[in-house]
């Protein structure tokens, strides 16, 4: 989780902000969202999991509707993505798939194999 937080949530807001001043919307948005993501899901297990003790399927339905979060806005930035070039279009690419594995995964009816 401190990879989580310093890493993918710090550094990537901090680009995020670089992006920003550099008058790259798409930069700035993708960077800082997914930055911000990283610091929700350590603030999320640093924080809320050892005060509130969710049980396995409420921590299940926590991340599944993150992810599904995630799904909607990187179909968004995936979409915008086109009008980049083709490394940033595979790149979102690779992360809806990704996210969308994970909604699948995460849900309380996923199928345990």
């Amino acid at each position: 989780m401190g990879f989580a937080l310093a890493y993918g949530g710090l550094a990537q807001l901090l680009a995020g902000m670089w992006e920003f001043r550099n008058r790259n919307v798409f930069g700035a948005t993708a960077f800082s969202t997914y930055g911000a993501f990283w610091i929700g899901v350590a603030v999320y297990f640093f924080w809320v999991v050892p005060e509130f003790k969710p049980t396995a399927l409420q921590l299940s339905n926590d991340l599944g509707w993150i992810s599904v979060a995630f799904v909607i806005f990187n179909t968004y930035m995936l979409l915008w993505s086109l009008f980049v070039n083709r490394a940033v279009f595979a790149v979102f690419l690779t992360l809806e798939v990704t996210f969308i594995l994970l909604a699948i995964g995460t849900s309380p009816t996923a199928p345990t194999w």
